[in-house]
């Protein structure tokens, strides 16, 4: 059965309910507080995250921890004959900082007490093995021998190999994989991002396993899956029949030209010379490699966007 009317005042809690006993002008409780009872709550004022810098920080330096190092004679493996871990760490030259050290390595032993430093021009080669983590390293015997005293590292002449760098003039670093600090595949990148123009790094290095470099069918198939344009069904049709054509390769390059600037008439002209000289002197694969060179001649958003306009054009006659 429904009450009709107002509820009934709300009764007084026990005294012995740890509120105590109510005071005598109590009258009853208040479903809701009257203005001015409770101040208001504070209003907290949340300054926002500052957005992070769109250039990355420039370093100076990047490191290896080393599971393994063999030197002639000297083998070293993590808590072993080292006392502890031993690191292989690049340093790279920045122009605009005097302070930077030259390009150089050095390799940290004996739990970080002593290290050999080895110039940039003293290295003779780095062949690196990415998958393993392999560096083998030539050089040409000179090098500084360093400990450390007082938080900082000074010359001396105690040679942690034993004379073995001096002797075989080759050395072999293999990174801890599970723990590595920087993985060797970043090992290049790092240094074409990092190094002066004029590094000497850039001539020495050699990666054995080095990835393949990505191929116009590579950024064709990832645009046929990741375009916003049309459906992917058939802009993956589309990738597997029409993009395969000489003529719709060439169409990727006067497409960008057309519409980024007003050299593409000019374009146009160059790409149908191209052709009529190229018919007869050279073969169907042989022509397709020279047209996917020149593709892949230009920015790969470049080309993304010129296979988007493609297709919306051709989606617009269906």
């Amino acid at each position: 059965m429904k009450r009709r009317g107002p509820p009934p005042p709300f009764a007084p809690p026990p005294p012995a309910f740890g509120y105590g006993a109510p005071s005598r002008d109590w009258d009853g409780y208040r479903p809701y507080p009257r203005r001015g009872d409770y101040p208001p709550p504070p209003r907290t004022y949340k300054r926002g995250r500052p957005m992070p810098s769109s250039r990355p920080i420039r370093t100076d330096l990047f490191e290896f921890r080393l599971e393994k190092l063999v030197i002639g004679d000297y083998i070293a493996e993590s808590g072993e004959q080292n006392e502890g871990e031993d690191r292989l760490r690049f340093y790279l030259k920045d122009s605009s900082n005097d302070a930077s050290k030259p390009d150089s390595i050095a390799l940290t032993v004996k739990d970080g007490q002593q290290r050999i430093v080895i110039d940039a021009s003293n290295i003779e080669s780095i062949e690196l093995s990415q998958k393993t983590g392999h560096f083998h390293f030539r050089v040409d015997g000179e090098f500084k021998l360093q400990k450390l005293e007082n938080a900082n590292f000074v010359e001396c002449e105690e040679d942690p190999s034993g004379g073995q760098l001096a002797a075989v003039k080759e050395f072999d670093c293999y990174v801890n994989m599970k723990n590595p600090i920087t993985m060797p595949k970043d090992t290049e990148p790092n240094i074409q991002k990092w190094s002066g123009e004029t590094s000497r790094y850039k001539e020495i290095i050699k990666v054995l396993d080095a990835d393949a470099p990505r191929t116009l069918d590579d950024v064709i198939a990832d645009w046929a899956r990741t375009s916003p344009v049309g459906l992917p069904s058939e802009r993956l049709l589309f990738s597997k029949i029409q993009l395969k054509k000489d003529d719709r390769l060439f169409e990727i390059i006067s497409t960008l030209a057309h519409a980024e600037s007003a050299v593409g008439p000019a374009v146009d002209m160059l790409m149908r010379d191209f052709k009529k000289t190229a018919e007869g002197k050279l073969t169907k694969e042989e022509m397709e490699d020279r047209i996917k060179s020149m593709v892949m001649a230009m920015p790969e958003p470049a080309i993304l966007k010129s296979l988007d306009i493609i297709w919306a054009n051709e989606s617009d006659k269906l």
